[in-house]
């Protein structure tokens, strides 16, 4: 394995500022492109800064951190023949490695489980790296052991592309990115416990994969068969996610993703600036905002579900070190990220709530 030098060795420049100039010199002046102005501005204020230790070299606290980077696959096409063009690295005591998928697929092939993290749009690889490692370390901290993978899909802000048409291209990105995690995790020895964490528009990805999952197949494209028959514990974390509520209905588009899981937690926030704005500008309400509808909680099927109000936490902050960094936060998560011993997957909250 050849040693990698991580790409986040130089510090971009600020994509506040970036978007801010672009949106300056080129959005016209009306309520809608301030609202627009409002909306980068909140998404990328205060998360354009990278840390400086991404890469953990041992030592109590370390995760064994992994990050598979979807950039050089394709978003439509044949995806079972681009696999082999996952570009995935390792954290180790020299730095960063580059592992073939199967190498990757020989590593985690123990009963050690693996938590992935899929984030939102806006994020370059030194600020995913960040959450990831905010992530792990935070929340994980105290869990028997387990492993981290970043799942890093394009999403840097793109000068002169407006950022509803970026949001949407994030969307249509969904179901290649759900296509190659879910042919990952089947791929994945069959005693390996998972769980999905996504935080936003990333919570696409992690409800498409539970539904390729569950369907055998995305996009018309039909998953390999799993290395197993056995039903493989999944648990899912939606942080602040920026889908539609319905869509986990019996019969929406992402109907059958819970009966692929053990238990999902979702967090939401009334005060969420960010999510305020994706509902003024698409009319569409994320699930982040308000939580599962009354009428869908009614009708059955979300007994798995736990649900609660992030807001006294984070306040009107949609960025995800806002609940990684949280404590209270912290202690809802903590189960969902990693198998707690002699506990099996009921800890606090389980079983459906609603603040």
């Amino acid at each position: 394995m050849n040693q990698w030098d991580a790409p986040h060795s130089a510090r971009p420049p600020s994509l506040v500022l970036m978007a801010l100039a672009r949106l300056i010199a080129n959005v016209r002046r009306t309520a809608a492109a301030r609202c627009w102005a409002a909306l980068v501005v909140a998404v990328l204020t205060g998360t354009a800064r990278g840390g400086d230790d991404l890469c953990c070299h041992g030592g109590p606290g370390c995760v064994d951190l992994w990050v598979i980077n979807t950039r050089g696959v394709p978003c439509c096409g044949d995806f079972p023949a681009a696999l082999d063009r996952l570009a995935i690295s390792h954290c180790e005591p020299g730095g960063w490695a580059r592992y073939t998928r199967q190498q990757f697929l020989t590593a985690t092939d123990s009963s050690l489980p693996v938590c992935f993290y899929v984030h939102g749009i806006f994020s370059e690889e030194r600020l995913a790296l960040k959450q990831a490692r905010e992530l792990f370390g935070n929340v994980g901290a105290g869990l028997p052991p387990f492993r981290g993978v970043l799942w890093k899909w394009p999403s840097e802000f793109e000068c002169g592309v407006s950022v509803r048409d970026q949001v949407e291209r994030s969307n249509a990105a969904t179901q290649s990115q759900a296509f190659y995690m879910a042919s990952i995790i089947a791929d994945l020895g069959p005693r390996v416990p998972v769980s999905l964490v996504g935080h936003s528009l990333g919570c696409r990805t992690v409800v498409a994969t539970l539904q390729g999952l569950a369907s055998r197949e995305i996009a018309g494209q039909p998953l390999a068969e799993p290395v197993s028959a056995a039903a493989r514990p999944i648990q899912a974390v939606l942080v602040a996610p920026a889908i539609e509520p319905f869509s986990l209905w019996p019969g929406g588009q992402y109907g059958s993703a819970l009966s692929q899981v053990e238990r999902m937690l979702i967090t939401y926030n009334p005060g969420d600036r960010v999510l305020r704005t994706y509902e003024h500008f698409f009319d569409r309400r994320p699930l982040g905002l308000r939580g599962l509808p009354q009428p869908a909680v009614a009708a059955g099927g979300f007994e798995k579900v736990t649900q609660f109000n992030a807001n006294p936490a984070v306040g009107k902050r949609h960025v995800p070190s806002a609940y990684f960094d949280s404590p209270a936060v912290a202690a809802w998560m903590r189960g969902y990220v990693g198998r707690v011993q002699g506990s099996g997957f009921r800890v606090q909250g389980s079983g459906f709530q609603h603040d």
